[in-house]
């Protein structure tokens, strides 16, 4: 079941802001690196992002080699909890080949799961404080301090912004119907078929879905935050699995058009 939790502004680094539109007349470059070997349709879903930003960010796609060489080192990634203290810990190496695999699969959920914030500042020794969005295959997850149990998470904005594909597929709820008749004992395979249509699965086109997460870092990069408390905003947080369909039909609410023209 979704859990929201209260977001917090995170300030942009002095170092990227001399690189926004607002100082420079230029929209502000962000790099996308995709590790994944599937084809995203990842051209149309970063024109979708530019128009959602009214073209205040442009979005240009790097070499992911030297990303999939760190990632596949996978030190320190292992979400484990261990004697009530939470934390990282290094992959053995069944553990790296199913990472090595899942990069070579593409959408597919890995295990062991992969602890969000550890992936980020791996990443970000890499990339340094740039606009960067790194697109994986591995299922990331944060801890809930609250709940006392890990989170499944599609995106994690900073520097490097990290978007999960199994993360869509994962990370907003299903229905409410589906979770009911799932604890009476009916089989997964059947619900899935069943309520097919109803939430994203590893055959479906998530082109137009990631298009919103991509706009989501780039109003990180603009503004600060990547997501809107509005439901009907295209940078809505969502936290169940209709909401992300509805989330590619979506425009800017009015305060996020204002806010990124200002920029």
């Amino acid at each position: 079941m979704p859990t929201i939790e209260k977001k917090k502004r995170v300030p942009v680094p002095q170092k990227l802001m001399g690189r926004r539109s607002k100082s420079s007349g230029q929209p502000l470059r962000i790099t996308v690196v995709n590790l994944s070997d599937v084809d995203l349709k990842l051209r149309s879903a970063a024109e979708a992002a530019e128009r959602l930003l009214i073209s205040k960010a442009v979005f240009e796609f790097g070499d992911p080699a030297p990303f999939r060489k760190l990632l596949l080192a996978s030190v320190g990634l292992r979400a484990i909890r261990d004697n009530g203290i939470v934390g990282a810990a290094e992959l053995r190496q069944d553990e790296r080949e199913l990472v090595a695999a899942a990069l070579d699969e593409g959408k597919g959920a890995s295990r062991p799961l992969i602890e969000a914030r550890s992936l980020q500042s791996m990443l970000w020794r890499a990339a340094g404080p740039l606009a960067l969005v790194v697109i994986h295959p591995l299922l990331m997850v944060t801890w809930h301090r609250f709940e006392l149990r890990y989170h499944a998470r599609t995106l994690l904005a900073g520097y490097p912004t990290v978007i999960s594909l199994p993360g869509l597929i994962e990370a907003p709820a299903k229905p409410k119907e589906y979770y009911i008749l799932l604890s009476r004992g009916a089989k997964k395979e059947e619900l899935d078929e069943q309520f097919r249509g109803r939430f994203l699965d590893k055959d479906s086109d998530l082109a137009p879905y990631l298009a919103t997460y991509l706009a989501a870092a780039g109003a990180y990069y603009l503004l600060g935050d990547p997501f809107c408390d509005f439901p009907g905003c295209a940078l809505y947080d969502n936290h169940w699995q209709k909401e992300l369909l509805e989330a590619a039909s979506r425009p800017l609410c009015d305060r996020h058009s204002r806010a990124i023209s200002r920029v």
